[in-house]
């Protein structure tokens, strides 16, 4: 009977110690995980930023119509 308890006692500290490095191991991965998400924050607000530049230019831009063109071209030519 007491071999049965002390069985019975290392089984649950056996339990208790995997228990114990799975969560570890997921706090592991959850601090991982929120670095990323943090990084892919910002690299979202730096895509952002470009987008709203890009679309400032693009507007800028299309104030020129076809005619300016031939005025932007050098007209020296190739030799």
């Amino acid at each position: 009977m007491v071999y049965l308890a002390f069985i019975f006692a290392f089984a649950l500290a056996c339990l208790a110690a995997i228990e114990f490095i799975y969560l570890m191991a997921l706090e592991t991965k959850t601090r991982r995980l929120k670095r990323r998400v943090a990084e892919l924050e910002r690299e979202r607000a730096i895509l952002a930023e470009n987008l709203r530049n890009a679309q400032s230019s693009h507007d800028d831009k299309e104030g020129f119509d076809e005619e300016t063109w031939p005025e932007l071209i050098d007209d020296r030519g190739i030799r």
